[in-house]
């Protein structure tokens, strides 16, 4: 029985060009930082550095702690005092990065609609920026902050994709098995593939979908208008299977 539809977010319910967006978040992070006495390509370098970082978590700690002892260890422990200032660059600032991504008008309809018929419904994008940045992105995509149990970030994450303790995590924090959910994204190596390892049903869906350029992996495509569509036979499924 399906209970819970879990979703990636870049490419799937929000469209994106990722060098449009990179290079518009460190043009306005910049400007906010330099002010501040850091200088700019040390700077870039240190934010990049410790999104990789994130990225190779293994788990010991939280990404949060993971990109800031980095920061500290580079530019020192008093310059830890300056995370207020990033805290309220995503609380505001960040909102500018809007116009590096596209709008697709289904995406509120779909979530809306497994609101209604799924236990959970959980927002599972990487989560290498905090929880004001990952909510102002959901903004964009224009869905209902309301309709998610769930949404990962840096501080409630200890790994990333396509690690699979990234997604078992979740499926530990709701008390999901594997069959239990479906995930629905665009790539098929950080959505697909981690999804997979762990037995959990896959989407991949709409015009952004990001192949396995090594042919390992390999999934149906649909497209994003078809979603709903597949949703609801997966709710058959399941209410023939609580019937028998």
């Amino acid at each position: 029985m399906k209970k819970a539809v879990i979703f990636d977010l870049d490419g799937t319910l929000l469209p994106m060009n990722e060098d449009e967006f990179v290079k518009a978040y460190f043009g306005l992070l910049c400007k906010k930082a330099m002010p501040f006495g850091y200088d700019k390509q040390q700077f870039i370098n240190t934010i990049m550095k410790g999104t990789v970082l994130m990225r190779n978590n293994n788990g010991d700690a939280t990404n949060e702690e993971v990109f800031w002892k980095y920061f500290a260890q580079t530019f020192g422990e008093d310059k830890l005092k300056d995370k207020a200032i990033f805290d309220e660059f995503y609380l505001n600032e960040f909102a500018q990065t809007k116009i590096a991504c596209g709008f697709n008008p289904m995406s509120k309809g779909i979530v809306d609609f497994c609101r209604q018929n799924f236990k959970y419904v959980i927002l599972a994008s990487n989560p290498v920026f905090p929880k004001e940045a990952m909510q102002w992105r959901a903004k964009f995509a224009g869905v209902n902050l309301e309709n998610f149990d769930y949404i990962s970030d840096y501080s409630n994450s200890t790994c990333c994709k396509p690690n699979p303790n990234f997604l078992q995590d979740i499926l530990n924090k709701f008390n999901l098995l594997p069959e239990e959910v479906i995930y629905i994204g665009n790539n098929e190596i950080e959505d697909g593939a981690m999804a997979k390892a762990l037995g959990v049903e896959v989407l991949m869906v709409g015009d952004q979908i990001i192949v396995d350029e090594q042919g390992k992996y390999s999934f149906t495509h649909i497209p994003f208008a078809d979603v709903q569509n597949k949703l609801e036979e997966f709710l058959k499924e399941s209410e023939g299977e609580e019937n028998e």
